[in-house]
């Protein structure tokens, strides 16, 4: 394997580590949300929302790294590609042995953690549509109360009103 194999793979290694660490904070935060959905706290949901979104584009932009670093290495090796993209899994067959152990746990921290993400994503998504429905139910009944409330004052109120309308039509007909 010639020095600049070596320099893309060491590349490529840094950017999978970049990758993982970028998707761990953002399975951090993840986690926080729930506890953040859990307690209602809506600011600090937002927030943490703004921060999620923003790491997810650093994500978008390491993964483009990542792809085009393969793809260099697939050029370096004189290797095609199987399918439309080129993918890791392909070049980890032409990497020697010392240097293919690392970029397959480097693949399987990164299926890993991306993994556990989808699982706490789904779940808050999960938290955070009961905590609508709740909040729209616990709504729809103040809402009940409070005509049932309003209804209860305006027994007294139609009468006074008729009473009225009654004295009206007395002083006219007078």
């Amino acid at each position: 394997m010639t020095q600049v194999n070596s320099e893309k793979e060491e590349d490529l290694e840094y950017i999978f580590k970049e990758e993982i660490s970028v998707y761990r904070s953002i399975l951090s935060l993840e986690s926080n949300k729930r506890e953040i959905i859990l307690q209602s706290r809506g600011r600090e949901l937002e927030s943490a929302s703004k921060q999620i979104s923003h790491l997810l584009g650093i994500a978008g932009q390491v993964e483009e790294k990542r792809q085009s670093a393969i793809s260099k290495l697939f050029e370096s090796k004189n290797i095609k590609p199987k399918g439309n993209r080129v993918v890791l899994s392909e070049l980890i067959e032409f990497i020697e042995e010392d240097e293919r152990g690392k970029f397959e746990g480097l693949a399987n921290d990164l299926r890993d953690v991306v993994a556990q993400l989808r699982e706490c994503i789904t779940i808050n998504e999960k938290l955070l549509h009961a905590k609508q429905e709740i909040f729209e139910l616990s709504m729809e009944a103040l809402k009940a109360a409070s005509v049932g409330i309003q209804e209860l004052g305006s027994y007294d109120a139609p009468s006074k009103v008729n009473r009225s309308r009654m004295n009206v039509m007395l002083n006219t007909k007078a």
